[in-house]
């Protein structure tokens, strides 16, 4: 147990957070947007910024065919809560009221935001690191929120 090597445990700082983002378009998904450049897509609309073996940096972004109390308790039982959190800000886009969010779960900032188009509700999510939180906040959410949109017609 002593010779057993210290696996680095990294904290994000201010330098760390630094994230330039450039447009995507999911036919998959139905989505466009903005996404952080350099982030690894892992499916349509997620992407995961690995800086380390434990870095928890990712962002989802969504549309789901429900109504959006159906998806706000949708998300609720995926963080393991038992009721959706009361939003902590609205935010008015294009035409969408965002309400936000935030919670953390097993050490992990979430944070995320809501829409309904009136056929689907769109969501993004960032999880992040409690000490980077606010900085990726100003830095991914807040832009991906902005720039989320349904797929128009013939983009792509």
């Amino acid at each position: 147990m002593a010779t057993m090597p210290v696996a680095p445990f990294d904290v994000p700082t201010k330098a760390d957070v630094a994230v330039e983002l450039e447009t995507f378009a999911s036919e998959e998904a139905g989505l466009e947007g903005v996404r952080p450049a350099g982030w690894a897509e892992l499916a349509p609309g997620q992407f995961m910024r690995g800086a380390s073996a434990t870095d928890p940096t990712s962002l989802l972004q969504i549309s789901l065919p429900l109504p959006l109390d159906e998806a706000q308790a949708l998300l609720a039982d995926r963080f393991g809560l038992t009721d959706p959190p009361e939003p902590i800000d609205t935010v008015d886009v294009g035409g969408l009221e965002w309400n936000r969010y935030g919670t953390e779960a097993q050490g992990v900032a979430i944070d995320y935001a809501a829409a309904s188009t009136g056929e689907a509700t769109l969501i993004v999510v960032l999880t992040s690191p409690p000490s980077a939180r606010d900085q990726l906040i100003e830095a991914v959410l807040l832009p991906a929120i902005e720039g989320l949109r349904p797929l128009s017609a013939g983009a792509g």
